[in-house]
């Protein structure tokens, strides 16, 4: 994607998918975004959200932040609709509300009230819940570094260009 790479391995000792994502390097340009960076995915990785993927680690090597989080075994929206479609299923009015219900629950918690990259590739769909991916983008990278490589998504709010600082306004757009 437009801010970096993800890297998915299976850990044979805990049996679980781990995904490793690493950003680019534009998004930490001083030594003060370095260290807000570090800070934040410090007090993140404190927190535990049922609808949030936790941090496992995080940091940079060489120019290149990054983090270590599960990767749950679930589905994309992208995968989920196509097999709804493959199927002739559509969701229920009930079904549809949980899963909305459970994003924006997530997006609650994202630190400073703001997600910033909500896309598709970053929600999970589990048998139970969503899981929401990311929630620690727009409170770790300096906005004016995170809007010029965000403006480019298809999800991206209209305001995002503009540099001015965020709310939650651009991720109900995203969603």
């Amino acid at each position: 994607g437009p801010l970096g790479q993800v890297f998915i391995a299976k850990d044979q000792l805990i049996e679980d998918s781990v995904a490793v994502k690493v950003f680019d390097p534009r998004l930490l340009r001083t030594p003060v975004d370095q260290d807000q960076f570090q800070k934040t995915l410090h007090d993140i990785r404190k927190k535990n959200h049922a609808n949030v993927v936790r941090i496992h680690d995080a940091g940079v090597h060489g120019d290149h932040p990054w983090v270590s989080m599960p990767r749950p075994e679930g589905l994309s929206p992208r995968k989920l609709l196509k097999l709804r479609h493959s199927k002739e299923e559509r969701f229920d009015r009930e079904e549809a509300h949980r899963l909305l219900l459970d994003i924006s629950d997530a997006l609650r918690v994202a630190p400073h009230g703001v997600h910033g990259n909500l896309k598709p590739e970053n929600l999970l769909y589990l048998s139970d819940k969503v899981k929401i991916t990311d929630n620690f983008v727009y409170a770790a990278f300096a906005p004016e570094a995170l809007n010029e490589l965000l403006e480019q998504s298809p999800y991206a709010a209209p305001e995002i260009p503009s540099g001015l600082a965020l709310d939650s306004s651009v991720d109900v757009y995203s969603l």
